[in-house]
Formats: C-alpha cells, structure tokens, sequence
C-alpha cells in the first residue's frame, strides 16, 4: 500500500489534520507515505492575509475540531493583514528538508514547519525559519542555509510537487490517497481523528 498526502503549509486545515495525520504515521513508520506541497497560494492567490477575510473565524473551528492552538503571534498576522502567503517559499523548503530525513518523519516535519506560522507567526518564505529546525531533525544548519537559498532563488522543486499533485487530479487540501493493487482510494475521507485514519486504514488492508 502506498499513501500519498497532499498538503500546503499556510493551510489551516491542513495544520489540524497534520496533528492527527502525523499521530497515524508515528503508528505505522513502517508504511509508504509520500507527502508533496499541493501549492494553495499561489500565482493569483498569493496575497496578503487581510484581503481572505477569513482565517481568524476559520481558525476558531479548526482549533475545535483538531487538537491544535493558534498563536498569539499569528493572531497578531491576521490582524495587522499585510504579510503575504506565497507557498512556494515553504513548498521549497519542505522539499529540501524531506529528502534528507527518514521518510517515516515527513509528516512530522510537515507539522513542525507549519508551527512555526501558526503558533510563533514566522514568515515560511525566511531561511531562518526552517535553520530554526535543523536540530531537530539532525541536519547541518550551515548547509541548510545554502541549500534552502538556492532552492527558494529557483523556485523549481515546488514546481515539480503541484505538478504531482494536478496530475492526480488534486486541486484541495489537505487530500490523501491511498493505492492498493493499482485502485486508488480516497484515504481520509472525514477523518478527524487519529482513530478514523486507522479504521480507514484497517479496511483498505483487506483489499490487499
């Protein structure tokens, strides 16, 4: 079986899935999971926060149905509404950090950029941000730097994971799919907890 999970960085939706999402993955490090950047916001929709109008009341129901908190830094974000959301800087990055960690901690890592938007109001279009984690997953922070300034400046490996994520067809997130013997099915459906996910899971192994 193989997973894919298609998310985006500035997606609070996809922020409170990701504290349940990354429950099931520490469950099974054993699994296939592929996690690629879908590219919410971006092109025509990458602007500045206070021109969506909805994030603030959007947050207050994610919070009630996920077990995520949003910031006070970020609250600050939403309110003075000039900071613009531009998913490639993050989309760019998680490429870069993804490829030289276990793949089990992809959706960990995915958890833990979107932290630093969401609970300490960080830019995820900064290298600082992401040097801010390389300890945390065990990575050279000096070459870090270099890489993530190389790879924000090209802006190429974003490309290529929207470009994953059209072809399947993928245009809302956060999306997971799952693949069992050449069928493809809507893994997450509803899910909204780490005991829906494994229910799911539970039944797509009996068509294995």
């Amino acid at each position: 079986m193989k997973i894919i999970y298609i998310w985006d960085a500035y997606c609070g939706w996809c922020y409170g899935f990701n504290s349940v999402f990354k429950q099931f993955h520490d469950r099974h490090p054993e699994l296939n999971i592929e996690v690629i950047s879908g590219g919410l916001f971006i092109g025509e929709n990458s602007k500045p926060i206070g021109t969506y109008g909805y994030f603030e009341s959007g947050n207050q129901k994610i919070a009630a149905m996920f077990p995520v908190t949003f910031g006070e830094k970020n609250l600050q974000l939403i309110q003075e509404g000039t900071t613009v959301l531009d998913s490639d800087g993050p989309a760019n990055a998680f490429a870069v950090m993804r490829e030289q960690i276990p793949q089990a901690q992809w959706s960990e890592l995915a958890f833990e950029i979107q932290q630093q938007y969401f609970v300490e109001g960080k830019s995820l279009s900064e290298v600082s941000t992401y040097t801010d984690l390389a300890s945390k997953f065990q990575l050279d922070a000096t070459l870090l730097v270099q890489q993530l300034t190389k790879a924000l400046k090209e802006n190429t490996l974003s490309q290529t994971d929207y470009n994953q994520a059209r072809a399947m067809g993928v245009t809302s997130y956060p999306t997971v799919i799952s693949e069992v013997n050449g069928q493809y099915f809507d893994f997450r459906g509803q899910a909204t907890t780490v005991e829906d996910l494994e229910q799911h899971y539970q039944i797509l192994l009996k068509e294995g």
